[in-house]
């Protein structure tokens, strides 16, 4: 019976190759695939993905990929996905999702699927695999199935409020993390995951309360200390944070799993040698490799004096992502000896620097492909400063980018009105899109700006930031900017606050000709925004 699913999908569609099309990255990962270089295949299929979202044949690839990895419950939300948005004739699906659930011990829904599979195709290829498959968990499993149910609907129940967290229902998580350990009041993972959902939501004495809890009866909870350190930090606890960050110091742990937690937080907390430490040693491990473990482990590298072993990680970023300019970036830098260890940043991003020609601003913004939003936006925002042919050329081709986000779309857009134009084409996935006039909120966002600016003189990316976490809110209808001198207020005393700069919320409201009352209001909802960026679940 074959459960490894180790054979790749053959293909449905007709695709006509072109550069750096769907089929493109496929082909590519299709041999990454054959070499069992399966991280680097996840990524390329995910990139065909992008380009051709409902394409079967890269859904399916991908699915099999991912259960491959051991990421069991994601190959089966994408593989459900598939018969239930895409095409349920692909029969196969259903013993893909047996064998999936088969390997987690979730063997009643594993019979479910099998039996799907069989009902729908009587004469397909891995009917006997089903009929073997159902013969083993009844043989093994028949009087017990009824006590693996429990243990099943525990296992995707913490899945479902995870992905909750990823998809920013922190509300919806945490309700459903409390049931959970009411019933379960030794499931330490979901008490971690219910800690973040109520950090995210600002509910900060809640979050800690829960985090007392775990390390009461559990004290050495390696997620709970290092989400405490972590929570410290953000808030600029400086007492608290170097308690824990002690405590985690001399934790030795064996298991692989444990030690890149630790070596990612010790990157969090800027702990450059410890971070160095705990992530170089799980780097033969396949589970952790991943463009941002590999830039992690690049900083630690070069921050603590080890130039060789950054300059090769930053080389395997670019091996798993070819198109990494965040890799790209760095390599030239540390190749030219002009890359200062205090530039570097553990988030996966380029620094925006102090550019000041146009020139050098339109080459790095077409290079921007792989980046975070925070890099795009720095640049798209101080590009608008120089209104010339080449910067202008620069806008309309970011704006016909199939792959970029719309509200950078938008951004550009914006700039381009501001520039003359009385229409502007943007690329939406239902096709071109004709604006007329810039986005309400977009013209709002960048009014909140130029207030900004006016008061801090410059454009940092902390800033650039916080406004895009603002803008975007806005976008969504979760929030009104309508009070654009609170809003650039909060986001000034943010900006500093991020650096650990002592400015004090009374000095900015002066400035801004505000009350202390109002001030503590918006900067608090942005702190949430942020804290929700930059803190991920269990």
């Amino acid at each position: 019976m074959n459960v490894n699913q180790n054979t790749p999908v053959k293909s449905r569609g007709n695709v006509v190759p072109f550069a750096r099309s769907g089929e493109y990255y496929f082909q590519r990962g299709i041999k990454s695939y054959q070499k069992k270089d399966l991280v680097k295949a996840k990524q390329l299929f995910e990139k065909a993905v992008q380009v051709e979202p409902e394409e079967p044949t890269y859904l399916c690839q991908l699915a099999a990929t991912l259960a491959e990895l051991g990421d069991f419950i994601e190959s089966n939300d994408l593989l459900e996905y598939i018969v239930s948005e895409i095409d349920s004739d692909i029969s196969e699906c259903y013993y893909f999702m047996a064998n999936n659930y088969a390997h987690l011990g979730m063997f009643r829904e594993a019979e479910s699927e099998a039996v799907r599979y069989m009902e729908n195709d009587p004469n397909g290829e891995f009917y006997e695999d089903c009929e073997e498959l159902l013969d083993l968990i009844h043989t093994e499993f028949g009087e017990d199935l009824e006590k693996c149910s429990s243990e099943e609907k525990l296992i995707v129940k913490h899945e479902k409020a995870r992905r909750s967290l990823e998809k920013g229902d922190f509300s919806g998580a945490r309700d459903l993390l409390k049931e959970m350990v009411l019933a379960h009041p030794e499931f330490w993972a979901a008490y971690n995951n219910l800690a973040l959902a109520h950090f995210y939501l600002g509910e900060y004495d809640e979050a800690f309360l829960v985090l007392d809890d775990v390390l009461g009866k559990n004290s050495g909870n390696l997620h709970a200390l290092c989400n405490a350190a972590l929570f410290y930090k953000q808030l600029h606890q400086q007492k608290e944070l170097e308690r824990f960050t002690n405590c985690l110091k001399v934790i030795h742990p064996i298991i692989p799993e444990h030690r890149y937690k630790l070596g990612s937080t010790f990157a969090l907390l800027e702990e450059d040698e410890l971070a160095f430490q705990w992530l170089n040693s799980v780097r033969s491990h396949g589970y952790a490799w991943n463009v941002t473990f590999f830039h992690w482990l690049a900083v630690a590298s070069l921050k603590t004096g080890r130039i060789q072993s950054a300059e090769k990680a930053w080389e395997k970023v670019l091996d798993l992502d070819e198109e990494s300019t965040v890799a790209t970036y760095y390599l030239e830098k540390l190749r030219d000896n002009t890359l200062d260890s205090e530039e570097a940043e553990y988030q996966y991003t380029m620094p925006l620097n102090k550019l000041q020609d146009p020139n050098d601003l339109s080459e790095r913004i077409k290079k921007l492909k792989s980046t975070i939003h925070k890099n795009k936006l720095s640049h798209l925002l101080l590009i608008r400063n120089w209104n010339d042919e080449d910067t202008t050329s620069t806008l309309e081709a970011f704006c016909a980018e199939k792959n970029e986000t719309l509200i950078m779309k938008e951004l550009a857009a914006t700039i381009l009105f501001e520039r003359g134009y009385e229409s502007v084409q943007i690329q939406k996935e239902s096709g071109i899109e004709h604006l007329h006039q810039p986005s309400d909120d977009m013209e709002k966002g960048l009014v909140i700006l130029e207030q900004v600016l006016a008061m801090r003189g410059e454009l940092d990316s902390n800033t650039a930031f916080l406004w895009h976490l603002l803008i975007n809110e806005a976008r969504e209808g979760s929030l009104s900017i309508v009070n654009s001198k609170a809003w650039a207020a909060a986001i000034a005393y943010m900006a500093d606050y991020l650096q650990e700069k002592q400015t004090t919320q009374k000095s900015v409201a002066e400035q801004f000709g505000i009350s202390a009352s109002t001030i503590q209001k918006y900067s608090k909802t942005l702190k949430i925004l942020h804290h929700r960026q930059t803190m991920k679940p269990n």
